[in-house]
């Protein structure tokens, strides 16, 4: 990833580009943030530039892992247990 592909992202593709046209609204300007934010957490957890850059990613991808394990169990725990046993029905 190069400078050259975020400024493209950011100003020349259509989808961005029109959404920049409206930042007055200050949930935008949030949003900037927090990709800006990603953006430099990925890059520093993937050149390893601070000590603990492994914890860091970590935390940052814990909010997206440990509901999609929760609703996993959950899923596996509601098809197995009765009065709608449907594992193995297929």
């Amino acid at each position: 990833m190069t400078l050259h592909n975020i400024v493209f992202v950011f100003t020349e593709l259509s989808s961005t580009g029109l959404r920049a046209q409206e930042h007055g609204d200050p949930r935008h300007r949030d949003c900037d943030h927090r990709t800006v934010l990603a953006l430099v957490i990925a890059y520093v957890t993937t050149r390893r530039l601070i000590a603990g850059s492994r914890v860091l990613g970590f935390l940052a991808t814990a909010p997206v892992a440990v509901p999609g394990i929760v609703l996993g169990v959950g899923l596996f725990l509601s098809y197995t247990r009765p009065p709608f046993v449907l594992y193995g029905t297929l």
